[in-house]
């Protein structure tokens, strides 16, 4: 499920540099906005997937870097959600 996962990270990070130009943003329209935010979101949830795992992970050796990077992951989801209800 992993090699799924971030499989399909790394596809959205191609598409998205394949389509980081004028060109193919004029050439996808709406198309263009939708793939960048479904997949900077996407990256978004495996990164913190990741480090959420590794902070709570059995083994202490994976405590250090999820503790300091989860916790970021995390605020930046608050942050995010608090910017949204602003706007509304």
């Amino acid at each position: 499920m992993t090699l799924v996962g971030g499989g399909l990270a790394y596809a959205m990070i191609y598409l998205m540099a394949l389509t980081s130009n004028d060109a193919s943003q004029r050439a996808l329209g709406k198309g263009w906005k939708w793939l960048h935010r479904i997949g900077i979101h996407y990256i978004w949830l495996i990164f913190t997937i990741s480090y959420v795992s590794r902070a709570i992970h059995a083994d202490p050796a994976y405590h250090v870097e999820g503790r300091l990077l989860a916790p970021l992951f995390l605020a930046a989801l608050g942050l995010r959600l608090y910017a949204g209800r602003r706007r509304r």
